[in-house]
Parts: structure tokens; sequence; C-alpha cells
């Protein structure tokens, strides 16, 4: 199928008749990401106008937002079923001069376009820029592509990455956000030192805590600017009181607090005010400890010190390396593909070239 010669348009995109925003939002990061790699601008046309544009089609949508891809099913079964509750799986599929892009629900389409972008014109999506090969000539053989990612979260935590000292402003957010999205991530965590959300939170629980000011109150703002974003994107946001935001106060009015903002364990050079949670007798600390309770290792040549686990040892055989970005550690205790991993952003290599995702 060819999709652009010699920097030219031979294809339009289409949008079915019932998409959504974020369908109508996958069409246009294509369009985008098409011109920058080829310089060639491809039309976005509705379904109703699609027959009266000449030239190959990209269908972007699924069965229930878009007819032309309904009726492809009806012949080709090869799209995943639709569902908000199995994993997220991605489907690309091309005959002939039609290109469908598809997905298990309303963010999987959004996933497909960056995994065709990834993983077939060589597209890197980072924070500090994308990275692209040009090319005027863009093609794609006959394929389809259903694959399913095993986690059913693939988390991340807001500005985490770079810098906790700086507050992003909302144009930053989104910029991080979008990044985060175009490598599927789905799941955002804001953290919450010393912010509105912690204050608020102490105060209902009738624990003392300083008092909320007008800049604590600028970033809440920016905060559910962020939120709202996210989630257009299809990520799943929450806030949790992270281990280290307990105090002497919360302590004096919950002593018996145990699965609220504590240590895993108590270290041996913790504070004497630590208390732990987690025991060798609680069912949690049992399950935990069977599989996936271990930090997972570094890198090879990494100071094993620095990954000490404080709820199993740290010499668990349940994580193990595999090669290519997002893919270390794995868990040995679950079999099958290299999957898309959930945890640290993607690090630009010293040669660009396409990401791997199982």
């Amino acid at each position: 199928m060819k999709i652009t010669q010699n920097g030219m348009a031979c294809c339009s995109v289409v949008v079915g008749r019932d998409a959504t925003w974020l369908e109508h939002h996958a069409a246009q990061e294509l369009r985008s990401y098409i011109q920058k790699i080829s310089g060639a601008v491809l039309l976005v046309v509705p379904e109703h106008d699609a027959q009266s544009v000449p030239g190959g089609k990209i269908l972007i949508g699924r069965p229930a937002t878009h007819g032309m891809i309904r009726t492809f099913e009806k012949k080709a079964h090869v799209l995943p079923a639709q569902s908000d509750v199995e994993n997220d799986c991605v489907a690309l599929a091309v005959r002939g001069e039609t290109l469908v892009i598809s997905g298990s629900n309303e963010r999987s389409v959004y996933y497909s376009v960056c995994h065709l972008l990834q993983t077939y014109f060589g597209v890197g999506f980072y924070f500090d820029g994308d990275s692209c090969t040009a090319s005027p000539d863009m093609t794609l053989p006959d394929l389809t592509l259903v694959e399913r990612s095993s986690f059913k979260f693939r988390h991340t935590v807001g500005q985490w990455v770079y810098n906790f000292g700086a507050f992003l402003n909302k144009e930053e957010r989104r910029r991080e956000l979008d990044m985060y999205a175009r490598n599927k991530i789905n799941s955002y965590r804001f953290y919450s030192w010393n912010t509105y959300v912690r204050k608020r939170t102490f105060q209902k629980m009738g624990v003392p805590i300083e008092p909320i000011t007008q800049e604590d109150i600028a970033r809440m703002e920016v905060t559910r600017d962020t939120a709202e974003y996210a989630r257009s994107l299809g990520m799943d946001t929450m806030v949790q009181m992270m281990i280290q935001e307990t105090s002497l106060e919360f302590r004096k009015v919950y002593p018996n607090a145990r699965y609220f903002g504590c240590e895993w364990v108590k270290d041996d050079g913790a504070a004497p005010q630590t208390v732990p949670f987690l025991y060798p007798d609680d069912p949690l600390y049992k399950t935990l400890s069977q599989c996936g309770s271990s930090r997972p290792p570094g890198p090879p040549g990494r100071d094993p010190s620095a990954d000490r686990s404080k709820a199993a040892p740290s010499s668990s055989p349940c994580w193990t390396h595999c090669p290519g970005p997002w893919s270390w550690p794995r868990c040995a205790c679950r079999p099958g593909p290299r999957t898309w991993w959930p945890g640290h952003p993607p690090v630009r290599p010293q040669k660009a070239g396409p990401a791997h995702w199982q």
C-alpha cells in the first residue's frame, strides 16, 4: 500500500461517523507524523465523504464507531472484540489499498496509530523531542497485526523522571502526557508531597497540618487540568499518600494505622516512630513474597545494594532480564512473549530506531 510517494499523498484518512474525540485525535496525530516523515499532507475526511476522495484509504476507529470498518470486519474477522475490561489490544490490517487501524477499545485505537509509527516507520516518542527519519516514500505490505498487552495497567508517576523540585505548568504537563500516551502508558499517578491533596486529606482526617496556601490552590488547578487531559487520552489517574508522607501528628491521631502511609517493613536504621505494616504472618506479605514482591533488579553493572528489597530477598527468582527498551526486568513466573513493559519512560537511544514493544 502506498501511503506517500515522492512526498505526495497517495491516500486519505477516514474517521467514522460516530468517532470519539480520541479517535479524531488519533487521525490528526497520524496525519501530523506522516507529514513530518514525508512532507505529504493527507486529507482527513468523515466517513460519508470517503467515496468522493480518490486514492487509498486509512480507516481509523472501531466497528462500533466506523461503518467502513464494520463492513471490513464482517469479511476479514481479524479485529479484537470490543472490551473495556480486557487488556488493551492494538490492531492493524492492510488489504490492498486499505489500511485499518483499530483496537479493542477507544484508547487502543490511539495506541495502534502510535504502534504503526513506531514499528513500521521508526518513530521514537521522547520527552525532549521525537525521533524519525525523513522518507518521501511510505509504503506498507499486506499485513495483519493484532497484539494484546500482558499488563492491564502500564503506569507512571507525573514528572518524577526528570525533576521533583520544579512544578510543571499546564503546557509542560500536557506535553508530558502526550509522550506517555504515545508510548501506551494508560495509568498516571500524581505525587502528593506538600500539596493541596495532602493537606486537604489530613484536614478531613482531623490531623494537624500546615494551612493551604494560594500556591497550593494554583497547583491544584494545574493538576485538575492535567487530570482532565490525561483522561481524555484514555489514562486512569490517581493520587496516593506516599509512604514518607505520614507525620508524628498523624501517628498521634491514628496510632494503630496499618495500611496507610507506613514503611513496608521497618529497616534496621529506621527512625523510632516508623511503624511497619507488613509482617511475615500477614496474608498480603505472603502473597507478595511468592511473586513480584522483590524490587526488580537494575541493569547489569549496577550496585545490587541499591536495589535491596524490604519485603523479600533481592535474589528472588521471579525476575529476569530481557533486552530491549521497556523490557527489563521480566517476571519469569509469567510465561509468554515479551510485553509492553510499564515503568520507566523510553530513553533516547544513541542511534534512533524503531521501538520494540513485545
